[in-house]
């Protein structure tokens, strides 16, 4: 935890455990860490989108539809 935080100031926003989108999240972060080239192609797919977009509320659309085809 970084130096300042106490677990007060530490709050989860994120999946219910056991939810059907965690279970999605940890398999995609698993694949990731056992396939290097998959994690570069994730870490390419964020960057372009990111430089590119004029609106960035746009990205999750674009995003999204490409993260599920890895």
């Amino acid at each position: 935890m970084p130096p300042g935080w106490s677990r007060q100031k530490v709050r989860r926003l994120g999946p219910e455990w056991g939810s059907e989108y965690l279970s999605y999240a940890l398999l995609f972060r698993d694949d990731g860490r056992a396939h290097p080239a998959v994690a570069e192609a994730y870490a390419e797919l964020k960057r372009r989108p990111a430089q590119h977009l004029a609106a960035p509320q746009a990205y999750p659309d674009a995003k999204d539809p490409a993260v599920d085809l890895i």
